[in-house]
């Protein structure tokens, strides 16, 4: 597939070889089906990177009738840096359909304790933070997601985080957890 992602990323964007490494395996692993992966490695190698090339790449080549939002859950302090790294390595149309929940747009979708989900749905990917899930899990769980991708997964771990639910989502085709050191025990 690397032609194909060679024309999702920006003109001057090349991946290192580390990086096609990491997203050969991304790619591996979904392509067998593996339900879920943690990509760990050290801070500053490229991660957030390899995961929105793998999100653009799955969503480039899956047939568009069979295309439901993908979420991205990070610390509310990544989120700008997700935001970033998405319009420097790709191109503009790439990521168009890109829903930040958070912030103004968060305040606009609230229904009282719910969100109002048809935007939600009509994204291609749902950029949040743990807060934002934890706070309408109840909402976003009931969402078909496609992918679901978490950022410093251990944040996911807390008292009354996802986590702590007995009622996990089962409605995932694949997820995947970043974290932004080697892991010892998650």
């Amino acid at each position: 597939p690397w032609d194909v992602v060679h024309g999702l990323l920006a003109p001057g964007v090349e991946l290192k070889a580390h990086q096609r490494a990491g997203l050969a395996w991304l790619w591996e692993q979904f392509s067998r089906g593996q339900a879920g992966v943690l990509l760990a490695d050290d801070m500053g190698l490229g991660k957030t990177l390899q995961l929105a090339a793998f999100l653009a790449l799955q969503r480039a080549t899956q047939p568009p009738g069979e295309r439901s939002p993908s979420l991205l859950v990070c610390p509310v302090i990544l989120l700008e840096n997700w935001q970033s790294e998405l319009r420097r390595f790709f191109h503009p149309e790439v990521f168009a359909s890109l829903l930040v929940l958070h912030g103004d747009t968060l305040r606009r979708l609230k229904r009282g304790k719910t969100l109002e989900l048809t935007t939600v749905r009509g994204a291609d990917y749902v950029l949040t933070n743990y807060e934002t899930l934890e706070a309408h899990q109840q909402s976003l769980l009931t969402l078909d997601w496609n992918i679901v991708i978490l950022d410093e997964a251990h944040k996911a771990r807390r008292k009354g985080g996802l986590g702590d639910q007995k009622e996990q989502p089962n409605n995932l085709l694949s997820f995947m957890l970043q974290i932004g050191h080697r892991t010892k025990n998650l």
